[in-house]
């Protein structure tokens, strides 16, 4: 586990990596000096120049000095899992968007869907009886699965055609290779 690096660029967050990879990112030039990083050992997130393992050219208090500062806005909240009070008030696009929403959108969705259907298995026994409730079990749980299965669809649809979106924004302002 303590091999596992992640780096964040322009919001968006990658790993995990092993430090051989990150290196090798480094040596490509695919991972700046400004890029932030972290791994288990490392208390915060940190300009990538600072952690002389992973540039092993630039010498750490050299790397550190040349680096712009980060705007506190743009820091991610501890560790790899995200959340917290930070990711809650980020409105970046694709962050809030695509990861924050969708979330609790699924989340909502898998709390009031099986609500729903107790609800009218409940009523369709107490209503019309037996036959009535065993055929609303049946059904009703058929359609929960096929809802299910076109909510996550749909809510990972809306995820992607936002990424595509900030993607294209990005690229016509030039921020992308």
């Amino acid at each position: 586990m303590a091999d596992q690096w992640y780096y964040t660029r322009q919001g968006q967050r990658f790993g995990p990596l092993s430090t051989e990879q990150m290196r090798q990112l480094a040596q490509a030039g695919q991972l700046q000096q400004t890029d932030l990083v972290w791994t288990e050992g490392i208390t915060e997130w940190t300009p990538a120049g600072r952690v002389p393992q992973l540039f092993a050219a630039a010498p750490a208090a050299g790397g550190a000095a040349g680096a712009p500062a980060v705007p506190a806005a743009g820091l991610p909240d501890s560790g790899p899992g995200g959340g917290g009070l930070f990711a809650a008030l980020d409105l970046g696009f694709t962050r809030f968007v695509t990861t924050a929403i969708v979330r609790w959108l699924w989340i909502l969705f898998l709390i009031l869907a099986p609500l729903g259907y107790l609800v009218a298995v409940v009523i369709a026994l107490v209503t019309r009886g037996v036959g009535a409730g065993v055929v609303t079990i049946l059904v009703g749980a058929a359609a929960l699965i096929l809802y299910t299965l076109l909510i996550r669809i749909w809510l990972e649809t809306v995820a992607v055609l936002f990424r595509i979106a900030e993607y294209l924004r990005d690229m016509s302002q030039g921020q992308k290779k």
